[in-house]
């Protein structure tokens, strides 16, 4: 059975951290196929593994999640993107959406489920 390719983007290294650990990604059917630490890095890597779903941050340094989100569209107009952020602004989730992010998820809140379920949307898109 094919695995679903997923990249994480965060700036933060105890996030990557976190969500690579806080899922069983083999025994879920994922196939983490990398990380990365600006939008810059993602792209490269988008380009190089083709990602089924990409879990990302916005504010990071280099290149935004935001701009990486417009630029992920011309190479892979499929892939499912999550965005996680700490900002409750109404408006980043707005353009996110706009932009073609699939799921927006708060730092604060999320866990092992909603993570999960998130990426479970994304299985199935």
């Amino acid at each position: 059975m094919k695995k679903t390719r997923i990249l994480i983007v965060d700036d933060d290294t105890m996030v990557r951290i976190g969500l690579k650990t806080v899922i069983n990604w083999e025994e879920n059917g994922f196939l983490l196929v990398g990380e990365a630490q600006d939008g810059q890095q993602a792209l490269e890597l988008a380009e190089r593994y083709q990602p089924d779903i990409i879990i990302t941050d916005i504010r990071m340094p280099v290149m935004d999640g935001m701009e990486m989100l417009k630029l992920i569209r011309s190479i892979n107009p499929a892939v499912y993107v999550a965005v996680l952020t700490s900002h409750e602004d109404f408006g980043y989730a707005r353009q996110a959406i706009k932009l073609g992010a699939s799921e927006y998820i708060l730092k604060t809140e999320i866990t092992e489920e909603s993570l999960q379920q998130a990426l479970e949307n994304g299985k199935k898109a």
